[in-house]
């Protein structure tokens, strides 16, 4: 990463602090759902996922999620405490191995991973096509990449544009610097770097369309997660969400 965009956590207790104390309940369940869903809209199987890489794993909060989908895995991050922990915390029957390094340069053969996962990790990076090329470089032909697209023309960003609190407009192609190791991204510009590298996009979802700190404290979260559902069914389309998830495939 860039030294504007190497983001490794340091003093921080992303665990606690971020998704402990914070009510992010609604924002892990509706992840979870998101990824067993295009895993399933991938049509692999386990058998066909020798290896899934999860890109930016942080604690491993999401390993369990995807545990039963793939006969191996890859947790690779930043942050060595991240791994660290993650590597203090998880039991498996299955082989995990623990890899430090950068997103931009991933320490992995050509063609040696079948699935990458990579979720809450775009927006640290200044110029993802880094990222998305290495991904492409490593996945085997046939090989599935899911991954969360921080969106910079989200609801709330457009109200904020519209009241004059957000300068740039959201709606351009440009790339949102929110500070200086957080990006958001217009997903059609991510799109397109998609194709342009070679992936097909097989599918793209809006989620997290009710993150409020209000709307968390007067509904159920089970309510808030079926309601999300039924949005992601109707209005993927429309790009208004904060995420908005990605599941592209290396062409045989």
């Amino acid at each position: 990463m860039s030294a504007t965009s190497i983001c490794d956590y340091a003093g921080y207790d992303y665990k606690k602090e971020f998704w402990e104390t914070q009510n992010r309940v609604y924002e892990d369940q509706i992840e979870r759902q998101t990824l067993i869903k295009l895993v399933r809209a991938s049509k692999a199987t386990p058998q066909d996922i020798k290896t899934y890489l999860d890109a930016g794993c942080g604690f491993g909060r999401l390993f369990h999620t995807y545990e039963p989908l793939a006969q191996s895995f890859i947790l690779f991050d930043y942050a060595q405490h991240l791994l660290d922990q993650a590597k203090s915390t998880l039991q498996s029957r299955k082989p995990i191995s623990f890899v430090q390094g950068d997103l931009n340069q991933l320490p992995f053969e050509n063609a040696s991973v079948d699935m990458i996962m990579s979720v809450r990790t775009l927006h640290h990076l200044e110029t993802p096509r880094n990222f998305l090329s290495e991904a492409y470089r490593i996945l085997t032909p046939g090989g599935h990449f899911i991954f969360e697209i921080p969106n910079q023309r989200h609801w709330l960003n457009i109200l904020r544009f519209a009241l004059g609190r957000l300068k740039q407009n959201p709606f351009t192609q440009d790339r949102l610097q929110l500070n200086t190791a957080y990006f958001n991204f217009h997903p059609k510009f991510i799109l397109k770097e998609l194709n342009t590298l070679g992936f097909e996009v097989k599918q793209t979802v809006n989620t997290s369309f009710f993150r409020s700190t209000l709307l968390k404290k007067c509904i159920p979260t089970t309510w808030l997660c079926n309601a999300d559902a039924a949005f992601q069914a109707i209005l993927s389309w429309v790009y208004l969400t904060p995420s908005v998830y990605v599941l592209a495939q290396k062409p045989k």
